[in-house]
């Protein structure tokens, strides 16, 4: 029998048959002090690791386990650490600024500029974490540092392997052509910028990015030949569905305007009658995420019954109401059905649009696909 301290300074007595608990919110109070001790064994695991790896005195089981909780504890900590340093960078820290510049090797020790900022411990070597912020830092012109797309897009090239989100704003800098300024019809567009995205969305990366695959689904959609890609819905479809994947509006949205064009029917035309449920369904997905050209689409599709099972005007007029809460055009588009409906029908309509949008308040920032991201916007 032995004693084990409390949370109130007490004691109680414990043996290997019985233990008196004194809980801390209904927890035992061993189980608190390993929760406690949690962090201490993965650092304790990992030099575990090392030592095994050094003198092979580790079964290859334990090998196992101590490098795979060791590998997670450095790869959570490396991106958090990267993003601390470019996040304290950019409110004006010189030294943070060094030790990102430092880890992403933009900076040699002992040089003149080093030497110029304040010396502080000899920061994580974070390497492709720490590329791709600086990278953000230099292409937005941040932290002190003059604005640099060529060092910016260099820098994300060599973080694209591991770091998802380099290679989504690499190929971003390809395709509008600010660093390889290759222009057709307004746009830009330049060999790699495919890749990259397909990089950015494969889940091989630390985290898939959906904008990569609306990106890529919009090219695929339109066909850009000078990129090398002919229009091909199919392939459209496959990253539309990617990203729809990740619960993005936008994608959802594209997803149903393809499901309808490979089936060659258009929503607008009354002339044409026939259900459609998979673009019904991925738009009504898309419209409880405030897409507004959803909800138009779903207001029009049950206004002419087409691509719905049959005609509903009560709810042709709700999702009309509910898109012209938000979006003028959309407000300016539906007049003429809303004109033409009895006061019996605007009520009922009004009130199921009243049901829905309690429902849906918090209404999501609409994403810019076509601007760079900060790797902390995505956590």
């Amino acid at each position: 029998m032995y004693l084990l301290p409390t949370g109130n300074g007490n004691t109680h007595y414990s043996s290997k048959r019985h233990t008196k608990k004194d809980t801390l919110g209904g927890m035992d109070q061993i189980d608190v002090a390993r929760c406690q001790n949690h962090r201490k064994r993965r650092i304790v695991a990992a030099v575990i690791f090392i030592g095994c790896a050094a003198l092979a005195g580790c079964s290859p089981e334990s090998q196992k386990v101590v490098s795979d909780v060791a590998g997670q504890a450095v790869f959570a900590a490396g991106p958090r650490a990267a993003q601390e340093l470019a996040l304290k960078a950019a409110d004006g820290d010189l030294t943070a600024l060094r030790d990102l510049r430092y880890s992403a090797g933009d900076l040699a020790p002992g040089s003149a500029t080093d030497a110029a900022t304040p010396t502080t411990t000899k920061p994580p070597q974070l390497s492709a974490y720490a590329q791709a912020e600086l990278a953000y830092l230099y292409e937005r012109g941040l932290a002190g540092l003059a604005r640099n797309p060529k060092l910016a897009l260099k820098l994300y090239l060599d973080a694209s392997k591991k770091v998802s989100v380099a290679a989504y704003n690499a190929g971003l800098l390809m395709y509008f052509g600010e660093v390889v300024p290759q222009r057709v019809n307004g746009s830009a567009e330049a060999p790699g910028a495919a890749q990259l995205f397909q990089r950015a969305i494969d889940t091989k990366t630390d985290s898939a990015i959906p904008h990569a695959g609306v990106k890529l689904g919009e090219m695929y959609e339109a066909g850009i030949p000078i990129a090398g890609i002919k229009q091909d819905l199919q392939e459209a479809l496959k990253y539309y569905d990617r990203a729809a994947q990740f619960k993005d509006g936008y994608a959802m949205m594209k997803r149903g305007k393809v499901l309808l064009a490979l089936t060659k029917k258009d929503v607008l035309d009354p002339n044409i009658i026939e259900p459609n449920i998979p673009a019904r369904q991925s738009f009504e997905a898309a419209a409880r995420l405030w897409s507004a050209e959803a909800q138009y689409l779903l207001g029009w599709m049950y206004a002419t019954g087409n691509g719905v099972e049959k005609p509903d005007t009560t709810l042709a007029a709700q999702w009309f109401i509910v898109c012209a809460s938000r979006d003028q055009a959309c407000r300016e588009r539906s007049e003429v059905f809303m004109a033409g409906l009895t006061l019996p029908q605007r009520k009922a309509a009004a009130e199921s649009a009243q049901i829905w949008l309690r429902s849906n308040q918090r209404m999501p920032n609409p994403p810019n696909y076509n601007q760079t991201l900060r790797s902390t916007e995505l956590r």
